[in-house]
Parts: structure tokens; sequence; C-alpha cells
């Protein structure tokens, strides 16, 4: 007896229904016939034997009474079940389990991560902005096992800092690395888009997204953010724009005091949520503002558990099919073997 297979059998049975069982040889179940007419036939000499006027004597001598009586008809009984098990069995019963998470489904993704100087506003306390987003990039997206994340940086010109990859632990040290005043200053949001687009536009996965994270307007680059959002919708990748930062004057750091201590000074920072919020509708994908750590938060959340929605809806969910013919298996030898122990000790058998 395959004890493994008997326990995977044990645990889809609580893990499925009835509804959820599966047949891999159904015509099988044909034998049924047969064994119904041999039971038929048995229980019809049974009831004949029992109503004979005039009984032969050595006949009479052989059947079963009293107490032996009710084990002969058990152990008959046993015989009959244990064959219809048998036949089940020959049909080799299967149970679908659960649908697995939809974390099996695994996404691919690319942020879009701005690195211009106004990413050190200090408006995101006790972090400036860029620090923030890279906090809350690490707790919700670089922990998602099953998904290949790409980074791309830009201010005023894009460049990748990694495809596509599931080493978490890699972007993870990247993006600790990542820092403002390193590219030439500016925000080319439509080049950075582009160079996203090119990360993704080759992968298979069911799902695509590109993640834009920033604080401004457009001023930099040769790409057209709206083209740029128009390859993103032909290679049906979603763009999710999310814009960070209060808006209006925010402290700013210019340097440091005699005593060591940062000095800011009120800045405004131009930005434009009306192109953020065409390039996310042209690729069918959404846009957020996010004026609070906790709002960017909450989201990169929604976007997330928005593809993980779509890739449910797009896909049928992968079962595991779990044997469960050792069951069937094992039972049908144990009411075979009991019923021929009751007809043997206790029991007789009819002639």
């Amino acid at each position: 007896m395959n004890w493994e297979g008997l326990n995977n059998a044990l645990s889809g049975l609580q893990e499925g229904g009835i509804n959820d069982l599966v047949l891999d040889n159904p015509w099988l179940l044909l034998l049924l016939i047969p064994w119904l007419l041999v039971v038929i036939r048995q229980f019809a000499d049974l009831s004949r034997r029992a109503h004979l006027g005039f009984p032969r004597m050595d006949l009479m001598k052989r059947l079963p009474k009293g107490r032996n009586l009710y084990f002969f008809h058990l152990g008959r009984t046993f015989w009959w079940m244990g064959g219809l098990l048998l036949v089940i069995t020959l049909a080799r019963p299967r149970i679908l389990a659960p649908p697995a998470p939809s974390e099996t489904e695994g996404i691919d993704m690319v942020v879009v991560l701005d690195v211009s100087g106004s990413m050190k506003a200090a408006d995101f306390k006790p972090k400036d902005r860029l620090n923030v987003a890279k906090s809350i990039i690490k707790k919700h997206l670089l922990t998602r096992r099953s998904d290949r994340i790409g980074l791309v940086v830009f201010a005023g010109q894009a460049y990748t800092q990694s495809p596509l990859t599931h080493d978490k632990e890699m972007l993870a040290e990247i993006l600790d690395g990542i820092r403002t005043g390193v590219i030439e200053d500016g925000t080319a949001i439509g080049d950075a888009t582009a160079t996203g687009v090119n990360r993704l536009r080759e992968s298979k996965a069911k799902g695509k997204a590109l993640i834009l994270i920033t604080d401004g307007d457009n001023n930099a680059g040769s790409i057209d953010p709206l083209k740029a959002a128009e390859l993103a919708k032909a290679f049906e990748i979603q763009i999710f724009s999310i814009l960070v930062g209060k808006g209006g004057k925010v402290p700013y750091p210019v340097g440091k005091d005699m005593f060591g201590r940062e000095r800011y000074q009120e800045v405004e920072w131009p930005t434009n949520p009306s192109l953020l919020q065409r390039m996310a509708k042209t690729s069918d994908g959404n846009f957020f503002s996010a004026t609070a750590p906790r709002e960017l938060e909450t989201s990169l959340q929604e976007i997330l558990a928005a593809m993980d929605q779509s890739v449910l809806e797009g896909a049928a969910p992968s079962r595991k099919r779990i044997d469960l013919y050792p069951l069937f298996l094992l039972f049908a030898l144990m009411l075979l073997f009991g019923g021929q122990a009751l007809l043997t000790t206790r029991g007789s058998s009819l002639p």
C-alpha cells in the first residue's frame, strides 16, 4: 500500500468536495452492471432457499442459524460493498484541490523612479520623497516572490538599473544605492516610460505593469510621454502613474548651518497631474496622487491588488488533481478480507 498516496487522498477529501470528484476511466463503471447482476442473483438465491417448502436435510444442516446467520449476512454485505469499491478503484477517482493562490501566477513589473533633484523635497517626513518611495517599494514590491521586477531611474535621462528579475535581494541593494544628483537634472518622463516599455515588451506574463513614480512635469528627453503610453498600450502594458508630493511650496534642503544642521528653503516645483492621468488612461492603467507616505503606500497596494485581480480573471486557476484510488482500494480490500473472515469463521457459505 502506498501510504503517501493514501495520505494525499485523505488530504484531498478534506480540501475538495464531491462536486470536484473526477474519474480517469469512467467507462470502467460499466463493470457495475455484472456486479449488480451477481448481487441480485445471490440475494434471490438466499431468499429462495430461505423459503423452500421441502428443503433437503443436508442443505438445512449447512444453513447458518442464530448469531451465525447475522455474521453470514454481514460477511456477504461486506463482499458486495468491497466489490463495488473495487470497481470504483479501477475507474481511478481523483479530486480537484482548491485553486492555487494568485501568487503562483507571476506578474512582470517595471518601476520607473524619478531621481531628479526635486525628489529631495522634505515634505514626506521623516524622510525626503525619494527615500520614502524606496522604502515603500522594498516593503510592498520586493516581498512578492512570484513576480519579476525591473527598475528604471530617470532625471534628465533614463537608465535601466535592473532588467526583469526574481532576485529581490539584488534589487534591494540597487535601491539602497540610488540617490539624486547622479544623473543630469530634469524630468524625462517620456524617455523613462519608453525605457520601461522596452524592458516589458517581450514579456509573456499575463499581467504587465509599469509603475511610474514622479513628482514633476516632463521637461527633458526626446520622446513624448503620450506616445510612450501608446507604445505601452500596443504591448498590453498598463501604466500606473503616481504623482508624489504635496504641491505648492515645500521645504527643500539648501545646505547646512554652522552647527551642521540641514537648512531648508521653501521651493515650488511644477507638476502636471493631467499628463500622468492621460498616460494611465491611454494604457488602461490608473493614476494616483500621493501627498504623504501613507498615500503612496496605499497607492502601491491598490495597484498590486488590481494586477492580481486582472491575472485571476484572465486565466483559469490551476487545480491540482489528487488521487483517491489508494483510499478506495484500501477500503475495498478491508471489506473483502473482512467479509471473507466473517464467512469463514462465523458464517457458512451456501452451495
